[in-house]
């Protein structure tokens, strides 16, 4: 790994491209396939979330005027609520003058357990210094995905609120898109104050973010992002926050946790009700999206998997 003229790193990327292109053909769906090429070869080939300081992708996706303005549905209605009186401060909530020293044994930002390489046979003769450098890329690299993760869900969060019919889905997503502007924030600011390393967003997980924002379907960048994506975001926090001994870092987590936690309800209940109006046929396309997605994220090698590794590339 080198840095770049940015300040991240990065890593030559080898992607096999066959388990992704075998399992989507297996489906027998070649209509979501080929929504996934030119992610595909933007993010693989073209190595665009890479060789560039900014992507610009282009999001397909209606804008909804509710001109009556009813309010209807309860329990969005509810979860709103609950959001607005759970607004926090990154900049005044959270105890920036924590000091992080990848050193401290006493604070370690992940146990040895944790880390992939600890089980390879060079991993005993390690000095201490060279396992928390080690220790160090590890958790730079898995906060820089759920950064570019989140910049993702503050783009999704953005158009599914313009495009959801529901008054009450689009008041609560309008306190979503806040919540990931703020994820956004903190994140960064603990990697580049605190840990002092970013690295590039995984090909994989560019794919992903790729797709979703191209897809006119506000219920499909639902089903990506918010089930599939924050889902997964939710549980890798939820085990970090448990076994880090990092102060700073688990304090962070436990506040992104209790929005991110809200953030996967409203998906579930948006689409309960949306799902269930439509066909067998577009259901099928419903289930194969989010499919696709999780194939990305498993065709890299294990070290560089969307968000469950714990290796940097």
């Amino acid at each position: 790994m080198k840095p770049t003229t940015n300040g991240t790193t990065s890593s030559p990327t080898r992607v096999e491209l066959r388990p992704l292109l075998k399992d989507a053909l297996a489906s027998g769906n070649l209509k979501v396939l080929a929504s996934f090429l030119g992610p595909a070869y933007r993010g693989f080939v073209k190595q665009e979330g890479k060789l560039r300081d900014a992507s610009q992708m282009n999001a397909k996706n209606p804008a909804v005027f509710d001109w009556t303005y009813r309010r209807d549905h309860p329990e969005l209605a509810r979860l709103y609520e609950a959001a607005k009186v759970s607004q926090w401060n990154a900049s005044t909530d959270l105890d920036w003058s924590t000091e992080v020293d990848p050193d401290d044994g006493s604070r370690a930002l992940l146990p040895d357990d944790y880390l992939v390489v600890s089980v390879l046979p060079l991993w005993p003769t390690l000095s201490r210094q060279e396992r928390s450098q080690q220790r160090l890329a590890t958790v730079a690299w898995l906060l820089s995905q759920f950064l570019h993760g989140e910049q993702g869900a503050l783009f999704a969060a953005a158009q599914v609120t313009q495009s959801v019919p529901w008054m009450d889905g689009k008041l609560y997503g309008s306190s979503q898109v806040v919540d990931e502007g703020r994820h956004v924030e903190v994140f960064h600011r603990y990697l580049a104050g605190k840990l002092e390393r970013t690295y590039q967003i995984n090909d994989n997980l560019f794919v992903v973010i790729d797709a979703l924002m191209g897809d006119p379907r506000w219920d499909m960048k639902f089903l990506g992002m918010q089930i599939m994506v924050e889902g997964l975001a939710l549980g890798a926090f939820g085990v970090i926050r448990q076994v880090t001994r990092e102060p700073l870092l688990r304090q962070m987590l436990t506040y992104v946790i209790s929005d991110e936690a809200r953030h996967v309800h409203y998906g579930v209940l948006a689409l309960q009700e949306y799902l269930g109006q439509l066909s067998e046929r577009e259901r099928r396309e419903r289930e194969d999206g989010p499919s696709r997605s999780r194939s990305s994220c498993a065709t890299a090698s294990s070290a560089t998997s969307c968000t469950t590794s714990t290796t940097p590339p």
